[in-house]
Formats: structure tokens, C-alpha cells, sequence
């Protein structure tokens, strides 16, 4: 038994210590950093440049979720990727506007299925979090699907995930 429990732990480990390398940075602004005009409704509204590293094994695809918890109504959701090839390991800068094949876009929290850069609705500071996931399928999910759905399928094939989080005030 003890060598059954010593085995189950150290797979736990070693998969806890995989997980906690998976790595989501990007050139243009350090992790609370505050993010460049250029990437919001200030400038271009294009989408920053993204890249990971140590992903989990067995990573098949991932899933890119930009998320305001502190909008004034609540979460707010203004990128929605998924299906993003298991052998990508960047998003170039623009990104938004030529995803790799595959990739597919869901719905904002406006309904749209675009990359909202920031843009807070008034002059408070607001945290813009970007969340990559790494799944061990791709999501069965058509073009433009809603949060929650989106959500709920990440939840199922969560192989770890990483984060950047950019600061944004007008």
C-alpha cells in the first residue's frame, strides 16, 4: 500500500511541478505591467504579442480567455480563442486578425467574436487577465460560442494553465 500512495504521489508531484512551469508572457508588457495604448481602444485595439513554454505533456490544443474582473458590471470577457494547435507555442502581435487554421473565436461579453482590447468605461485602473489553457482535446465547439459553454468544456479537459495579467487606465 505505502508503495502504491508513494507512486500516486510522486505522479502528483511531478505533474503539479509540470503544471507550475507552463509559462503565458508577451514582449510588449510585463506580467502587472501596464499594457501599451497601442492594444486598446486608445490605439490600434490589435492584440499583443503572446508567447508560452512547458505546457503540460499530452497537451492537444489550447485556449486563450481575456478576461476585466473588475469591469464595472462584473467579469467581462473580450477574447475568446480556442482549438489553438497543441504544437503552437506563440501568438503574434495582431494575432487577432490572422489566427492560425484551426483556431476558433467566441463570443464576447458584447456578443461579438473579436478581440476587445481595453477599454475601461471610465478612468479607474482595471486588470486585463489573460488566461491560457492547456486541454488535453480540442473543445467541441462551433465558431462564435458563448462563455459559459466555452467555459464549461475548458473545465473538462484542463490540463494546467497560465497567466499574464496587464494593467490599463485611460
Amino acid at each position: 500500500m505505502r508503495i502504491l500512495i508513494g507512486i500516486i504521489l510522486s505522479f502528483f508531484l511531478i505533474t503539479a511541478a509540470t503544471a507550475a512551469n507552463f509559462v503565458l508572457t508577451s514582449p510588449d508588457f510585463h506580467d502587472k505591467g501596464t499594457i501599451p495604448d497601442v492594444y486598446s481602444c486608445d490605439g490600434k485595439n490589435i492584440s499583443p504579442a503572446l508567447k508560452w513554454e512547458n505546457p503540460p505533456k499530452n497537451t492537444d490544443a489550447f485556449a486563450l480567455i481575456l478576461s476585466v474582473p473588475d469591469a464595472p458590471g462584473g467579469t467581462f470577457y473580450s477574447w475568446i480563442l480556442y482549438n489553438i494547435p497543441g504544437e503552437q507555442k506563440s501568438l503574434d502581435e495582431g494575432a487577432d486578425e490572422n489566427l492560425p487554421d484551426g483556431v476558433l473565436v467566441g463570443n464576447t461579453s458584447i456578443g461579438d467574436d473579436i478581440y476587445r482590447g481595453p477599454c475601461p468605461p471610465d478612468n479607474l485602473k482595471h486588470h486585463y487577465i489573460f488566461t491560457l489553457y492547456a486541454l488535453d482535446a480540442k473543445l467541441n465547439l462551433s465558431s462564435a460560442a458563448e462563455i459559459d459553454d466555452v467555459l464549461m468544456h475548458i473545465r473538462r479537459h484542463t490540463l494546467g494553465q497560465a497567466t499574464l495579467t496587464g494593467i490599463f487606465r485611460h
